[in-house]
């Protein structure tokens, strides 16, 4: 994904025709889908984990909330700090 952005915003827009940019664009647009899908994976693995060790799932709940707002607060502040780098990406 980090590479699909990269080579997206980077590369000279002369060099974004033809077949191969396209298949390089759709294989990058893979990316977002497979981490949904290994992420609600992983949520569940994580939840009949913590039912199978007698884990209230309210706790397992929270603990599954807190760890994707980290995410999402490391997301933006990784946004943000881009915005600081690269004034001209606004």
């Amino acid at each position: 994904m980090i590479l699909w952005h990269t080579v997206d915003s980077w590369i000279e827009p002369a060099l974004k025709a033809g077949q191969g940019y396209d298949v390089l664009r759709i294989l990058g647009g893979l990316a977002a889908p497979m981490f949904l899908t290994l992420a609600g994976a992983g949520a569940v693995l994580k939840i009949a984990g913590d039912a199978e060790r007698g884990k209230p799932r309210g706790t397992t709940l929270l603990e599954l909330t807190c760890r994707g707002l980290e995410v999402v607060v490391a997301g933006y502040a990784l946004r943000v700090f881009m915005w600081v780098v690269d004034a001209g990406a606004i």
